[in-house]
């Protein structure tokens, strides 16, 4: 016999996920259920916050229990929380029909307790007949009682439910007590949230096949609470779940989150509603800025102590931080869209010393097109690499994108979004930013930008398993910026020489290279001198040629003056007739790369240097180093890098003689080599 009670603020997740973490709890109750099947009962209190999956540990008590026994299930409502034994008639409701087997003083507590008779106080009376009807009961078979919600109970039935569980050790009965907090001298198990590396496993599991950002931003967010794991995973946009898409600032929390939260929320003073939406609405989570902020909209600083007090924020170090992410979350989808912007703008009028940050809050408080707020998030877009890193510019610039009406200007800013993104290892929202880049037609006015965006198509594509499908986009682009723009025509033909390279294909590389030479630029120029050397290297001829060195290192150095649209695919290739002074800039580049946080540029620039290394008798240093990039280049979805890599991994096996290992290597590349549609 069940009894299944309304659904209360800690429903249960998702009973088809396997719990993690709770290995000690579920041998407590394992042990329980086989001691009240050998006549011996007991209770324990189950203790913990709102989330921590004190409703989930109950229904896995019912499947230890198994189907031998009588489950009894109820809950407390804070609605009955007032009426006198309201808990306690839900729970025995299924054994009612027995009242009449008990002693007539305790069936006629019972009946006054439940209305079917004049009223009485004897709550003593009510407790031994609820203790009666166990017994009797479990005479028949084991009986499990599960409450849930306990600190919603009215007092009568709590008093009567641990009168009840003190004297079970002589009953094959078990009592488990599900709430926050349940004083009561009770055996316990308190539930905390989960570790570091439960929340990643829970969060793997909730999202299925997602990339591994997207599951440590996951986790990152939930705090370790199961449900928020749960809830905030089924509320991703497919777009975020599999990386094309950046994991919001304020993620969906999904309704059993928001109700559980936001009524802690929404019993706050309205002053500290307000303080917490400006906290919530902050992108740094400065105390001093949001404290400002909150001024400005009225608010004085000490209405953040009942927040603190009820445990939802700290202020630690200058820093205002939420107990969980998800509460930013909480608290900023609660609140109206009219005092969302009101917290917004609040913000920037204090941030106007930074102005990266007061475009971003300007355009939080903007959802019409603004010209001019596109323009400064545009102009600040350098400060947010700087000091947010690549995603963050890639949001700012989307942002801006969104904000201007000109097709041509909201060409630039997506591609520009889409190479931050690109670099940041985002390659899915790379690919989807540059979908959305306006037609050819209503960009004329920029006959570069499809040559821009040619090269950043071929630099996502040599890092994908399909290179050679970008050559076609590669040689047009190069055609049309020939007369304009040569350098960037050549940029264009020397990552296209970098496709053919990686193929073998000595022909159409010296092809490519006789193209380079005969841009209209100086014969000394960077881009001239790389044709010529890949000329010879199309022909077999690998004599030192002056100047290459020099012009490789020039080509590297452009990454800080061609703009970051470009800056993924100017990267020559590695060539054998390349000296010392290259190797330094190659290795310089991979240094600036990992301090930008460039995860997406690593691998592309870090195959040259293995090169390099492998090839200067340096074998443990490129083995390192191609073993970190594949790694990395599988993170972030390059497994045409990722096979590339393990191609001079086999190289370098089969210099040592590891047959073997050089076998596996080559049958791993070939593997990581079927085409992804890039």
């Amino acid at each position: 016999m069940h009894l299944t009670p309304p659904k209360s603020d800690t429903a249960c997740p998702d009973d088809a996920i396997p719990m993690v973490g709770r290995g000690h709890e579920l041998g407590a109750l394992r042990t329980l259920t086989e001691r009240a099947r050998n006549g011996h009962g007991g209770a324990l209190a189950v203790t913990g916050e709102t989330g921590a999956g004190k409703t989930r540990l109950l229904t896995e008590a019912t499947r230890l229990a198994g189907p031998d026994h009588l489950v009894l299930r109820g809950a407390g409502v804070p609605a009955e929380s007032s009426m006198p034994y309201a808990g306690l008639h839900q729970l025995l409701q299924p054994l009612l029909e027995d009242l009449a087997a008990l002693p007539k003083p305790q069936a006629d507590a019972v009946r006054g307790a439940f209305g079917q008779s004049a009223p009485g106080d004897a709550p003593l009376l009510v407790a031994l007949a609820t203790l009666t009807l166990l017994s009797a009961e479990a005479a028949r078979g084991p009986v499990l009682v599960l409450v849930d919600d306990a600190q919603h109970l009215d007092p009568e039935t709590r008093d009567a439910l641990v009168f009840v569980a003190r004297r079970l050790s002589g009953v094959p009965a078990v009592m488990l007590i599900a709430a926050r907090d349940f004083g009561s001298g009770l055996p316990g198990l308190r539930l905390g949230p989960l570790g570091p590396a439960d929340t990643r496993l829970l969060a793997e599991r909730a999202l299925g096949t997602a990339p591994r950002q997207v599951v440590e931003r996951l986790a990152e967010t939930s705090g370790g609470l199961p449900l928020a794991v749960l809830e905030l995973a089924g509320a991703l946009p497919d777009g975020v779940r599999c990386g094309g898409d950046p994991f919001p600032e304020h993620p969906p929390c999904g309704e059993r989150l928001l109700h559980a939260f936001g009524a802690q929320v929404a019993c706050l003073p309205a002053a500290t509603r307000r303080l917490l939406l400006v906290a919530a609405a902050d992108d740094r989570g400065e105390a001093r800025t949001t404290l400002a902020a909150a001024e400005r909209l009225g608010v004085d600083p000490a209405a953040l102590a009942p927040a603190e007090h009820a445990g939802l924020v700290s202020a630690v170090d200058g820093e205002l931080r939420f107990r969980y992410g998800f509460l930013r979350s909480v608290v900023y989808t609660a609140a109206s869209l009219r005092d969302r912007q009101a917290a917004h703008r609040a913000l920037a009028d204090v941030l106007a010393d930074t102005p990266y940050r007061q475009a971003l809050h300007l355009a939080a408080a903007t959802h019409v097109p603004d010209e001019e707020v596109a323009r400064r998030i545009g102009e600040s877009a350098a400060q947010a690499r700087r000091s947010g890193g690549l995603e963050s510019a890639a949001n700012a610039l989307e942002r801006a994108a969104a904000l201007t009406r000109d097709p041509l200007t909201r060409a630039r800013f997506l591609l520009e979004a889409a190479s931050c993104a690109w670099q940041a290892g985002r390659p899915l929202r790379a690919r989807e930013l540059q979908r959305r880049i306006p037609q050819a037609s209503e960009v004329a006015r920029d006959p570069g930008l499809p040559a821009s965006l040619a090269l950043l198509r071929g630099a996502v594509s040599l890092t994908g398993a399909a290179a050679d499908s970008a050559m076609p986009a590669l040689l047009d682009g190069a055609s049309r910026a020939a007369a304009s723009d040569p350098e960037l025509a050549g940029h264009l033909l020397i990552l296209g020489a970098r496709v053919q390279l990686s193929r073998g294909d000595r022909t159409r590389v010296a092809d490519l290279g006789r193209r380079l030479t005969g841009l209209p630029l100086p014969p000394r120029h960077p881009v001239v001198v790389v044709g010529t050397a890949l000329t010879r290297v199309g022909s077999k001829d690998l004599r030192r040629l002056a100047g290459l060195d020099q012009a490789v290192t020039a080509l590297l150095g452009s990454f800080a003056h061609r703009g970051p649209a470009l800056w993924p695919a100017l990267v020559p290739p590695y060539l054998p007739m390349l000296g010392g002074t290259a190797h330094e800039a190659f290795a310089r580049t991979v240094d600036d790369l990992r301090a930008q946080g460039a995860t997406g540029a690593l691998p592309l620039v870090s195959l040259p240097l293995v090169e390099f290394e492998r090839t200067r008798g340096r074998w443990e240093a490129a083995t390192a180093l191609a073993h970190e990039m594949v790694a990395l280049a599988l993170r972030v979805g390059q497994r045409g890098a990722a096979a590339r890599l393990r191609v001079v991994l086999a190289l370098l096996a089969a210099a040592r003689g590891d047959v073997a290992g050089c076998r596996d290597l080559v049958d791993r590349a070939l593997r990581t080599t079927v085409p992804d549609g890039d």
